[in-house]
């Protein structure tokens, strides 16, 4: 009898175990609540599907109600109605979609949608091995703008699991509500700079205050374009390199080309309602001494490298937007058609 009511009391367990488990992938899985960011991957292999679960997972513990779906499941209707989606598209072979894709295209197709409703993000996922590299993602993309919708950030691509594009698309999320305190999925892999120097650029201006700021590599320069980001970790350097940093990375433009001998950047101290500085702006304006230890990373962002030298180049920005900015105007050769129109507070 004992055994009989134990088995009872285990399966009666179980069942509530496996009912709460049920409840919580049926309130992501289920059509989206309003105000709800739909989150939708495209998979072949099981990779998007778990980016766009990490990426659900992301929103929620910052607050933000989610649905997450296969694009299989998904019909032109259920993107007219949503306000925001994030996409996580798989390519696979030589360009294909993968094979869950086929039932929404052909909707999609169908139904000419109008999508001027609907926020949007890409994580396209591919392989430079292959000649037509995320041309899935890319080929989202255009069907999502040409129906109106609106990119709240360029698309992201990503090579064979690229941890830094990973990182990139992280960012990316905070513009939809993620927390900017959450960890990395997968920490840079640092390098050791020296604070080399920091001038207040804007004295006087209505705008928060904004400084260049100068750093040297402590060992071999790495190689970097105009256009590059610098994932520059916020506190103290030896951190960065134990197994698990304790605080996220901060990206930043560089505003420098490697033939001036340093990197530099330009940030904007920023300020919370309670005169709290930001983690990654009050680490380079404030907190780190000039001649400290900077851990930080190059990242490679080719969709932003200089022109060739033959194209007119025409560069808009105004406050930091000026450090990449500055970084491309460097990186031209003497007698190239440029045009820069700034502004600052």
């Amino acid at each position: 009898m004992r055994f009989l009511l134990a088995g009872l009391a285990c399966l009666t367990w179980l069942a509530l175990v496996g009912m709460t488990v049920w409840r919580h992938r049926a309130r992501r899985e289920a059509a989206a609540e309003p105000g709800a960011v739909l989150v939708i991957h495209a998979s072949q292999t099981g990779t998007a599907s778990a980016l766009a679960k990490a990426s659900a997972e992301a929103l929620e513990v910052s607050g933000r109600k989610v649905a997450l779906r296969s694009l299989a499941s998904v019909t032109p209707a259920m993107l007219a109605e949503a306000g925001e989606a994030l996409f996580v598209a798989a390519t696979t072979g030589e360009g294909d979609p993968p094979d869950d894709a086929a039932g929404f295209l052909s909707r999609f197709a169908t139904a000419k949608p109008d999508l001027s409703g609907l926020r949007y993000a890409v994580l396209a996922l591919g392989d430079t091995h292959y000649r037509h590299f995320c041309a899935f993602g890319h080929a989202l993309d255009r069907l999502l703008h040409d129906a109106g919708a609106a990119p709240v950030a360029d698309l992201v691509e990503v090579d064979q699991g690229d941890a830094g594009a990973l990182r990139h698309w992280q960012q990316n999320l905070r513009l939809f509500g993620a927390s900017a305190a959450l960890p990395d999925w997968e920490a840079p892999s640092y390098s050791r700079w020296k604070l080399a120097g920091r001038e207040l650029l804007n004295p006087e201006s209505a705008g928060g205050p904004m400084y260049r700021i100068r750093l040297t590599c402590a060992g071999e320069a790495p190689e970097w374009a105009a256009g590059d980001i610098a994932e520059v970790y916020p506190g103290d350097a030896e951190q960065a390199f134990a197994p698990k940093p304790e605080l996220p990375h901060r990206d930043y433009s560089l505003a420098t080309i490697p033939e001036e001998g340093e990197l530099g950047l330009v940030v904007r101290l920023f300020r919370d309602e309670e005169g709290r500085s930001g983690l990654g702006s009050g680490f380079l304006c404030e907190r780190a001494e000039i001649g400290a230890d900077v851990a930080l990373r190059i990242r490679s962002n080719p969709r932003f490298h200089t022109p060739a030298p033959e194209v007119p180049l025409v560069l808009i920005g105004n406050g930091t937007g000026i450090s990449s900015l500055r970084a491309h105007l460097r990186a031209r050769r003497p007698g190239t058609s440029n045009w820069l129109i700034y502004g600052e507070r």
